[in-house]
């Protein structure tokens, strides 16, 4: 088990990743640098149809009880909240992910 905090690659001795952000300009980047503002477009019609939340929690107490030595202690936030939100983002999937102030 790898307990170093540098980057993978460096730890098993690969050269160090470069960059290339910047390195390689587009159209869209030299435009963009002179000025011109993108299309301000509502949330809705930015995210693509089918998408997915791959990261979203529900906080429901009563269900589900926080953990009392939990230091993170949530708003209540139900499935029905959850449902509510991702409708008006025009998101279909969803993927639950279990919270830390659960552990115990």
């Amino acid at each position: 088990m790898l307990t170093s905090t540098q980057p993978p690659s460096q730890t098993l001795g690969s050269p160090p990743r470069i960059s290339l952000k910047g390195a390689l300009s587009t159209r869209f980047d030299r435009r963009a640098s002179h000025g011109v503002a993108p299309v301000k477009l509502p949330v809705r019609q930015r995210v693509p149809l089918q998408s997915w939340d791959s990261h979203m929690h529900v906080v429901e107490p009563e269900r589900f009880p926080i953990s009392k030595t939990a230091v993170y202690q949530p708003s209540i936030h139900t499935l029905e909240d959850a449902l509510k939100f991702e409708s008006t983002l025009g998101v279909e999937n969803l993927v639950f992910v279990q919270p830390s102030h659960l552990w115990h």
